[in-house]
């Protein structure tokens, strides 16, 4: 029989921690900080599947399910007790806008909540609007220029 290193050794004795308490950490450290600001994002149809397949291979990853293995991600949700990461944004937004709408009208929050944007040619009109004035008022004579 081949001596067996002593690292190897040390990491064959370690014990891993049970399942919920590697859900508890994956709560806590991934998903508080993952859909950081989420409530202000707007997430397109791709966006929202890179972060559904990051949350899947993370919970795969603590079960130690290999794409291989073929399980489904519902299956996988089930055995960690997760949902979806959709359903997780949309409570926060949820809660964020009740948040907003509990402010004052004056707040930042509420007005942007509210606002409601102009078109590009209206906002090039103004533009051009300002510049024919100010050039106007150059052009015309300085009263203190005579005297």
């Amino acid at each position: 029989m081949a001596a067996v290193p002593r690292e190897a050794k040390h990491h064959q004795d370690q014990v891993t921690p049970a399942l919920p308490i590697k859900i508890r950490l994956y709560e806590s450290l991934v998903l508080a900080i993952l859909p950081y600001c989420a409530e202000t994002w707007p997430i397109t149809e791709a966006n929202r599947k890179r972060l559904e397949g990051f949350h899947h291979k993370c919970l795969r990853r603590i079960l130690n399910i290999s794409w291989k293995d073929e399980v489904k991600n519902e299956s996988v949700r089930k055995k960690t007790d997760q949902s979806l990461l959709e359903c997780t944004l949309q409570k926060r937004r949820l809660r964020w806008f009740g948040h907003v709408q509990s402010m004052e009208n004056v707040s930042r929050a509420r007005q942007a909540l509210h606002w409601i944007p102009t078109s590009w040619k209206e906002e090039k009109r103004k533009t051009e609007d300002y510049m024919e004035r100010h050039d106007n008022e150059r052009h015309q004579p300085d009263e203190c220029d005579e005297g």
